[in-house]
C-alpha cells in the first residue's frame, strides 16, 4: 500500500508525536505486515528475538504469544522459514492457505469484499503499489492500513480512532480467526503457525479495546 492525500471526510490535524500506546500498537501492525508479506530474516527475526514489544504490563494470551514468538524467532533458520512460507502461502496450484479477506468472506478470490475494501481505500487517501503483487484485501496490506491510519502519513496525524474502528471491523475483524485457525491445522507449518497465534491474540485485544472505546 501507499499513502496519498487523506480524504476530506477524515478531517485529519497536523501529525503530532502518537502516543505510546499507539506506537505500540502500530509496531505490532507493521510486525503482523512483514511477517504475512515475506517470510523473516535473519535481522527481523534477530529483532523479534530481542524486543520486549509488549512491556511489562501484558499479560495473558498475548504475553504468551509473543514469548512463543520470541521463541520460535530465536530457533529458526531463514532459508527453512522461505521455504515454509512459499509452501503455506504460495505453492503450486492452489496453496494451502489464502491471506485475503475475499477469499474468507465470499469463498473465492477477488469478490465483491475487495471491490468494497478499494472504495473505502480510495476515500482514505491510499492506493496500491504498482510493484506489489499482492490484492489489497491481503492481511498483510490491512495490516499495514491500520499502521498508517494509527500514525498518520505525509505529515497529517493519524485518521482518529473512529476511522481506525470502521476499518478493522469490516476488513479483518470477520475472518483473521479463522485465517489463524487455517494456519494452526497445517502441517507444514511451524514458525507460522506461531505466527498465526500472535495474529490471533493481538487482533482479539483490537477487538476488544475497540469495543470498550
Amino acid at each position: 500500500m501507499s499513502g496519498g492525500a487523506s480524504a476530506a471526510e477524515l478531517k485529519r490535524a497536523p501529525a503530532a508525536a502518537p502516543a505510546p500506546e499507539d506506537l505500540a500498537r502500530a509496531d505490532l501492525y507493521a510486525l503482523l505486515a512483514s511477517l504475512m508479506f515475506a517470510a523473516p530474516g535473519r535481522e527481523v527475526l534477530g529483532a523479534i528475538a530481542r524486543t520486549p514489544l509488549l512491556g511489562e504490563e501484558a499479560q495473558g494470551e498475548l504475553k504468551d504469544a509473543w514469548l512463543a514468538l520470541q521463541a520460535a524467532a530465536r530457533g529458526a533458520d531463514p532459508e527453512a522459514l522461505r521455504q515454509e512460507f512459499d509452501d503455506l502461502f504460495v505453492g503450486v496450484g492452489h496453496p494451502p492457505v489464502q491471506p485475503y479477506a475475499s477469499y474468507y468472506l465470499a469463498g473465492f478470490l477477488n469478490e465483491a469484499p475487495l471491490v468494497e475494501l478499494r472504495d473505502a481505500l480510495a476515500r482514505l487517501g491510499f492506493g496500491r503499489r504498482p510493484a506489489v503483487g499482492y490484492t489489497e484485501d491481503h492481511v498483510a496490506a490491512l495490516a499495514d492500513v491500520m499502521r498508517m491510519l494509527i500514525l498518520g502519513v505525509e505529515g497529517e496525524g493519524g485518521a482518529g480512532l473512529d476511522a481506525q474502528q470502521d476499518f478493522f471491523g469490516r476488513f479483518l475483524r470477520p475472518w483473521y480467526a479463522r485465517l489463524a485457525q487455517d494456519l494452526a491445522a497445517q502441517e507444514k507449518a511451524d514458525f507460522y503457525r506461531v505466527a498465526g497465534r500472535f495474529l490471533k491474540a493481538f487482533l482479539d485485544v483490537e477487538t476488544a479495546s475497540f469495543e470498550m472505546a
